[in-house]
């Protein structure tokens, strides 16, 4: 109600009647403003909360095993595109042929999320380097949050123990049936863990800090390279 509403309301409560009751109605009509004022910020207060609920079920994942077919490869990249635009706080990829052709699904990661990899064939692939590495250096100045990088190693032999494919995330974690350079080319099942926190630990956590293992790696046998 504006100011020149309520003057001429009060104006026209003067006509025929006494000031105290004119001086009643005008207060009963103020109590029945702030009233109405004080339900217009509950109902925005309830209306923000259903828009931040509404945002945040659209984030979240159905955390159900789903194939990606060779047959329709637009269509796989596109789900796990959905998966990692809902990671939150971190992603840590395992997987040992990871490219340089792969960074550019990490694009779609939040700006803000802290990506750690762990990859092997690169070490291989000496023709490769450049290009992995120019693609690497501006991905990483495109984002907020640091993107590291390790290869992982076997100390006194070639190969490496890092062999299944897994994504974890502080909110969902997947193993995959073959690397994401291989959406089109085989059928990949994409199946979400339940006890993902222990997986993580075992096997990413475990080999990410595997220099810090007795002696830089000696017991286990690994080595770690940052890139």
């Amino acid at each position: 109600m504006t100011e020149d509403m309520k003057g001429q309301m009060e104006f026209r409560l003067l006509e025929g009647k006494s000031t105290g009751d004119v001086r009643n109605k005008v207060n009963s009509m103020k109590e029945s403003c702030n009233k109405l004022g004080i339900i217009q910020e509950k109902l925005s207060e309830m209306n923000n909360t259903i828009s931040a609920a509404l945002i945040t079920q659209k984030n979240e994942v159905s955390q159900k095993s789903f194939v990606i077919s060779r047959k329709d490869p637009l269509k796989g990249k596109e789900k796990i595109r959905e998966l990692l635009q809902s990671s939150k706080g971190y992603v840590k990829l395992n997987d040992r042929y990871f490219s340089s052709a792969d960074l550019s699904l990490l694009e779609f990661i939040p700006s803000e999320v802290v990506i750690r990899v762990l990859l092997y064939e690169l070490d291989n692939r000496i023709g490769e380097h450049k290009i992995f590495f120019d693609k690497l250096e501006k991905f990483r100045r495109s984002r907020t949050g640091t993107v590291r990088i390790k290869i992982i190693k076997y100390r006194d032999r070639s190969g490496t123990p890092v062999h299944d494919r897994f994504i974890f995330t502080e909110n969902w974690a997947v193993s995959m049936g073959n690397s994401i350079g291989a959406i089109g080319e085989h059928d990949i099942i994409v199946n979400f863990l339940e006890s993902g926190k222990e997986r993580e630990k075992e096997f990413f956590d475990f080999y990410w800090d595997a220099d810090k293992i007795s002696n830089n790696g000696r017991e286990i046998g690994v080595i770690g390279k940052e890139i």
